[in-house]
Parts: C-alpha cells; sequence; structure tokens
C-alpha cells in the first residue's frame, strides 16, 4: 500500500482520487491521523501510534462524514492514551475474557434475557470481537456491525445485539477498564414489526375444534397449552413455567410470581380455563402443569403442535414466505381484541389481563373491530339524544 504525506485540508481531501489499491496518505500536522482511499472510492480516517515495536491503530470515521477538526482531535486523544500508558494494562483485556468474567456472570444473575444474550454472544459477537482488546473495539466497528446484523436479519433484531454491545461497555466504563463506551449515540433502526394478525372468530372456533381432538396423551398436554393462551391471554413463557403450587384451591385463579415485566399479576379463569387447569392438575399431581415428559422442568414449546393444528383448522403460519401468518404470540394478541371487543369489554381491563403497565401496549395487542367502532360511534347519538 503506497503512502504519502501531506497537510490535510477540506479541498485536498476532497481532490483524493481512487485508484485500483488503496492508498494511505498521512497528515502533516498530526502524523497518527490517517486517511486511506479504497478503490470504491471510499475514504476512512485511522489514527495510528507505533510504540515499542506494536502498532496502535484505530478507526475514526469516514470523510467526510467525520470533520477534519474533530479526526484530528481523536487521532491526538489516540496518541495521548497511547503515550500514556492509558490503553496498557486493563484497557487490551481481550472482549472476550471481558464478557465471560463480568458481563455474563452479572446477566445470569439479573438479566431475564441472560440465555438470550449468551446466544447473540456465542454466535455473533464473540467470534467477530472475542479475540480483540476491549478497548480497541471503536464506534465504527459497532457501527458496521450493527448494520450487518440488520441486512442478515432485521432491523429489530440489530437493534436488540446494539442495545447488548451498549450495556457491555456500558459496564467496562464502569468498571474502569474504558473510559469512554464506543457503543454510545449509535442510533437504532427504524422498526416496522408491528403485527396485527389475530384469529378471526371463525378461526378460533376452527383451532379449537381441532384442539380438542388431541390424537395422543403428549399431542393432549401441548394443545391444553395452546388452547390456555387462548383463553387468557397468557405468555407462553407464563404458561409453561405454571406450577401446582401457583394455583388457588378452586382453580378459579393462579398467582404469576415472575413476569417479563418483572410485576407478578394474578389471572382469573374463565369455566373454558379452568377446565383446563382442572385436568392440568389431574394429570401432574405435583411440580409443573405442562411438565418435560422426558426429563426435568416445562415442556418445550409446542411449535410443532401449533403448526400442526393451524394446518388442520386451516389457518396458515408465519414464516419467511409468509410473514402475515399465525404465529404463537399471536394467541395473546388474539385473546387481548376478543376481550376487548366483547359486548363488555374494556381496555383497561384487558390491560390489566395481559399484565400490562402501558396501555399503549394494549392498544398494539387489542385490535377493534369493525363492528365495535360502529357502536363507538352510535354511542355518541345515543348519548346525546337519548
Amino acid at each position: 500500500m503506497s503512502t504519502r504525506t501531506f497537510h490535510f485540508t477540506k479541498k485536498k481531501l476532497a481532490d483524493l482520487v481512487a485508484s485500483d489499491k488503496q492508498i494511505e496518505f498521512t497528515d502533516a500536522e498530526e502524523k497518527t491521523l490517517k486517511v486511506i482511499v479504497y478503490p470504491s472510492g471510499t475514504k476512512r480516517y485511522f489514527a495510528r501510534v507505533k510504540l515499542e515495536g506494536k502498532s496502535y491503530t484505530k478507526k475514526l470515521g469516514t470523510y467526510p462524514y467525520l470533520p477534519l477538526p474533530i479526526a484530528r482531535q481523536d487521532a491526538r486523544e489516540h496518541r495521548t492514551q497511547i503515550e500514556s500508558g492509558e490503553i496498557h494494562g486493563s484497557t487490551l483485556m481481550k472482549f472476550s475474557e471481558f464478557v465471560e468474567t463480568i458481563y455474563l456472570p452479572y446477566a445470569l444473575q439479573y438479566k431475564r434475557s441472560a440465555s438470550s444474550d449468551m446466544s447473540k454472544m456465542s454466535n455473533h459477537l464473540l467470534p467477530l470481537f472475542g479475540n480483540r482488546p476491549i478497548g480497541r473495539i471503536g464506534r465504527l466497528d459497532i457501527s458496521d456491525y450493527h448494520i450487518k446484523i440488520k441486512e442478515k436479519l432485521s432491523p429489530a433484531t440489530a437493534n436488540r445485539h446494539l442495545s447488548l454491545l451498549k450495556k457491555v461497555f456500558r459496564m467496562a466504563t464502569q468498571h474502569g477498564i474504558i473510559k469512554l463506551s464506543p457503543a454510545g449515540g449509535i442510533p437504532a433502526f427504524p422498526e416496522n414489526n408491528r403485527r396485527d394478525r389475530v384469529l378471526s372468530v371463525a378461526e378460533a372456533n376452527a383451532f379449537l375444534t381441532v384442539a380438542s381432538n388431541p390424537i395422543s396423551t403428549n399431542r393432549e398436554q401441548d394443545v391444553d397449552l395452546l388452547c390456555l393462551l387462548l383463553w387468557t391471554g397468557m405468555r407462553v413463557s407464563e404458561a409453561l413455567t405454571l406450577k401446582h403450587s401457583q394455583v388457588d384451591a378452586d382453580s378459579n385463579s393462579f398467582w404469576l410470581p415472575d413476569t417479563k415485566t418483572g410485576h407478578p399479576r394474578r389471572i382469573y379463569c374463565s369455566s373454558k380455563a379452568k377446565d383446563i387447569i382442572q385436568r392440568r392438575l389431574r394429570a401432574t399431581p405435583t411440580g409443573y402443569l405442562f411438565p418435560n415428559v422426558k426429563g426435568d422442568g416445562p415442556m418445550a414449546r409446542p411449535t410443532k403442535c401449533f403448526r400442526r393444528v393451524c394446518k388442520e383448522a386451516g389457518i396458515p403460519t408465519g414464516s419467511r414466505d409468509n410473514p402475515n401468518g399465525l404465529r404463537i404470540h399471536d394467541i395473546r394478541r388474539s385473546a387481548a381484541s376478543f376481550s376487548t371487543n366483547a359486548p363488555k369489554g374494556d381496555i383497561y381491563a384487558t390491560a390489566a389481563l395481559l399484565g400490562h403497565q402501558d396501555l399503549s401496549t394494549t392498544r398494539r395487542y387489542a385490535f377493534v373491530d369493525q363492528a365495535s367502532l360502529q357502536q363507538s360511534a352510535d354511542n355518541i347519538v345515543e348519548a346525546i339524544l337519548d
């Protein structure tokens, strides 16, 4: 890679022309500041400092989006950190070492999403950043990663990865391992993942008809869980972990001490839900109402059974090819809509049923049907004229 030195100015940088190989230029004013012009025409700032036979390079940003004065200042700060020894010692702790010794022990103790964090780490973050010193992972590295995850998966998933990285680097600053988080200030992508798929009354009846005729004992447990979701609006995770000790003696209600929001709540049973609860109590004298028949703990998420019931009921299920098909979580959304659209429906009661702390969340779940909207309009006339 060829290189040359000149005094960087905005005009001179703009005049740099790409060639068939990348070319590095050095700023005569701040010699740690470099610009590499790639064959694609992209111009990227770097700061490079050599000390005791080692080279410390830091990505700063892309021209012209990063102003030249800020690039120079960032390069000076990088040089100061190297020469003062700030970047030595604990700052050279590898990303994988920090995650394994500091972050994951914290996540396992305090975060409900610890298993999800571990999956993101093992499948994506550790293979990419694991062997790099945590102090040498820059904002551009994280921004590039954020973009790649969006392109590979989705904006919402990319934002979950970004949120995890922000937490990791924020902890690193709290422990004094780095001074500033390189993830701070990176904006999340807009998300358009709101779903409005709910069961129609006809689909709900078809679903329940198929589910009422299980072809095996194992499937009976699975369909009981799926039907309980529809009769109560519970989350799948709440139903899977339901235990005997949480059910009242008369089976009219049960207590959920450990919910997604962190707020325990009581679920009141309709006659249909009560029938399922009593059936599960008889089938499983102790422990989980939906146990793992092959080992300890609760049963697995009944995805296969859900797809089989939907297929027999003539209900398309969600997939990459059919993103608008029904998914298990849509059963909860359907329950919310049925509750709200009932003749005596009340969105406040529905919010309490679902365990939502914010009514706006319930509004995203409970879709008001046309008949209810017409009735609301008629209510205005009745209130004024009657």
